[in-house]
């Protein structure tokens, strides 16, 4: 009866999670903040080299759905395929920014470089 009652209590803790398996005791680690795939953070863009159609930003990580910024203003996203597309009108430097559903966020300083 005392095995019994011994195997009874070690599965009654792994399924609370106290160890031993089953369900976790501590809640997994919070997602990063985004990352900037691209543009790469210190790249010199051309936005006419591949048709003009504009630079697709693309980020990974975070949590929740992503806003973009280049300096400060939002880019829209596209309702039909969920992308960002900044669509550059002048060279220079610029900071692009992604923020995710919590507020984290990531900058790439980027220098779109010339128009063809």
């Amino acid at each position: 009866a005392r095995a019994m009652a011994v195997v009874v209590l070690l599965a009654t803790l792994a399924v609370a999670g106290c160890g031993g398996g089953g369900i976790p005791s501590t809640p997994p680690p919070a997602a990063g903040p985004p990352t900037i795939l691209f543009p790469v953070p210190g790249s010199e863009i051309y936005p006419d080299a591949f048709g003009g159609d504009g630079v697709v930003l693309a980020a990974r990580g975070g949590a929740g759905e992503y806003r973009w910024y280049v300096d400060g203003r939002e880019i829209a996203v596209a309702q039909t395929d969920d992308r960002a597309v900044w669509r550059p009108v002048a060279k220079g430097f610029y900071d692009v920014s992604v923020v995710d559903a919590r507020g984290a966020s990531a900058v790439a300083k980027v220098r779109v470089a010339a128009f063809e």
